[in-house]
């Protein structure tokens, strides 16, 4: 009696929880790919509101535009080398974490320089899904 379990055909549906899981692996490598878009589109609208609320001038904006961008250049940097070590469902979990845990800081800050430690720790979870998302989709 052989034990060996058949493979589907060309043509027949797979199980459920094989879709279930491409689905996803989908979802989690398009919304790791859409967090820089979404940040930088949130931070346009939101420097208004900043402005008037720290009395920042030009170069203050784009220090505070561009701080996600110096965090996702640095965890760029270093995400293979967490992902190679750690594995790349627990890395792309800290990056969810960091992402997160930045907006937060974010929200509540009480001036200027707390909202740019908020932005450079948003940046390294966009960084370290950036690049973790699409190797976690291929595997």
């Amino acid at each position: 009696m052989s034990t060996a379990q058949r493979t589907p055909e060309v043509g027949q549906p797979r199980s459920k929880s094989v879709l279930k899981w491409v689905l996803v692996i989908a979802l989690v490598t398009f919304l790791g790919g859409t967090r820089f878009g979404y940040d930088q589109g949130v931070i346009a609208g939101a420097l208004k509101g900043i402005e008037g609320s720290f009395r920042v001038g030009n170069f203050a904006q784009e220090v505070i535009t561009s701080w996600v961008t110096l965090g996702a250049l640095v965890a760029a940097l270093v995400a293979g080398i967490a992902a190679d070590r750690f594995g790349r469902r627990p890395v792309l979990l800290a990056a969810g974490l960091l992402f997160l845990a930045g907006t937060i800081i974010q929200s509540i800050t009480p001036g200027l320089e707390i909202l740019l430690v908020g932005r450079l720790v948003a940046g390294f979870g966009i960084g370290f899904a950036s690049v973790i998302a699409p190797l976690y989709a291929a595997e």
